[in-house]
């Protein structure tokens, strides 16, 4: 069955690629350029639809990603939708050496 990387059910398949790429320097160059087949081997099936691109943060380059905003396209967020979205979850690997460099 295919996963989305970002759903809850997808982060624990995430959480053994990361730690698979952190100790192993052949799978985090498949990892980087072949995201689909990587993930395959840690048991996440990616939708061939699902675009995945996997980047590298080190100490002096950081990622942000603009997600999606939630509902359809051109819908209007309600303020509770928005308080929501302010309030949402994010998610950070909590064994890594982070964030932000003085």
């Amino acid at each position: 069955m295919a996963q989305n990387p970002q759903q809850p059910e997808g982060m624990k398949q995430w959480g053994q690629a990361v730690a698979r790429a952190w100790s192993d320097e052949a799978y985090k160059r498949r990892l980087l350029s072949d995201p689909h087949g990587a993930l395959a081997d840690v048991g996440l099936s990616v939708p061939p639809s699902l675009q995945v691109q996997v980047h590298e943060a080190t100490p002096t380059h950081l990622h942000l990603v603009l997600p999606p905003p939630p509902g359809r396209a051109g819908d209007k967020l309600s303020e509770s939708d928005l308080d929501q979205v302010a309030g949402g979850t994010f998610f950070t690997i909590t064994n890594a050496q982070c964030c932000f460099p003085d």
